[in-house]
């Protein structure tokens, strides 16, 4: 490794630009089990063996000095076991393939590695954080191995896949990491795959909010982007997690003929969509002519971090044929 003008302060190499933030060496991310099979991410070597003091592995991150990067020297293998961490996607049901994203986190000069379902980020807040896999429940939170006592400067040293068992495994929560071709991946941090979320069969409306409609299954729910949650009271919520253009559509069924569409950060969730005071609330709308009969709704709009999408309806019930009713929704850029 060239030193440049860079200082070594206790095993800590700090530089002033002889190197490049997400510059890595010798490390390696692997699947391992802690109590059940895969349960766990390990970040090791480049090629498997142990990581010591004789092979090292090293991570340069922006330093907590504005202009600065720290480069740490890795002595030791970390294993971060994912059981019990759910980031927003528990209670609704089992997933396949979700990415998550390994972090190396400079916290106020020693380092910490995290697992964040958000990716490519390069910082996390030390409200964000929590070595107890249960605490993470939110989509924008991390799991450390050890707890920050600051905000940290992140660098994104790879991504796995994983699947998600929501109730039915051997434990609450549980995790698999998966190990085919490409499921693995250190020094790529952005994950290009699928942005995506599909939502089939109605079911009913929020008992709260009364004109927001809630859904019985998630088909496929493959993204970072969106943070979706059902709930019997507020009906289902779709936030937008990053700013871009995204595509929406919702195909409904009732039992007589409705008005239907997508609104967006309402606060009228009892009115009628067609009802609503701010026009700007509604972003498409749709009708059913006739019961039992379906119609689809589509837009294509600009998100911001934080903007919140809904299914709004006039309430109507469902119709006979309940999984005619489909929401996707998609950031396209």
């Amino acid at each position: 490794m060239a030193q440049g003008d860079g200082k070594l302060e206790g095993g800590v190499i700090k530089y002033a630009g002889a190197n490049t933030p997400g510059w890595i060496s010798n490390i390696g991310l692997a699947a391992a089990t802690t109590t059940n099979a895969n349960d766990s991410i390990k970040i090791t070597s480049a090629d498997g063996s142990a990581l010591s003091a004789q092979n090292p592995g090293h991570v340069t991150i922006a330093s907590t000095t504005t202009g600065l990067l720290t480069t740490f020297v890795v002595t030791a293998d970390v294993t971060i076991d994912l059981t019990g961490a759910h980031w927003d996607l528990g209670a609704n049901g089992d997933y396949t393939d979700i990415p998550l994203g390994v972090y190396a986190l400079n916290n106020n000069g020693s380092l910490v590695w995290g697992v964040a379902r958000q990716l490519n980020r390069n910082v996390f807040l030390n409200t964000e954080d929590s070595a107890t896999a249960t605490d993470i429940n939110l989509v924008d939170e991390i799991l450390v191995n050890s707890v920050l006592s600051a905000d940290a400067q992140a660098l994104q040293v790879g991504y796995f896949l994983a699947d998600f068992d929501d109730t039915g495994g051997a434990a609450e929560d549980l995790w698999s990491v998966q190990t085919a071709d490409g499921e693995i991946m250190v020094g790529v941090p952005i994950y290009n795959g699928p942005s995506y979320l599909h939502l089939q069969q109605s079911n009913g409306h929020g008992s709260t909010n009364t004109k927001i409609r809630r859904f019985t299954n998630t088909i496929t729910y493959n993204t970072p982007d969106i943070a979706y949650v059902d709930s019997a009271a507020n009906g289902a919520t779709m936030t937008a997690k990053r700013n871009g253009i995204y595509v929406m559509s919702i195909t409904d069924h009732f039992s007589a003929a409705s008005i239907f569409g997508i609104s967006i950060n309402s606060s009228q969730l009892t009115t009628d969509i067609n009802s609503l005071g701010q026009p700007a609330e509604r972003i498409c709308m749709g009708r059913v002519q006739g019961a039992n009969e379906n119609d689809t709704a589509c837009t294509v709009s600009y998100l911001s971090k934080g903007d919140i999408v809904r299914v709004h309806t006039q309430g109507v019930t469902d119709g006979s044929i309940p999984d005619t009713t489909i929401f996707l929704m998609a950031r396209v850029n």
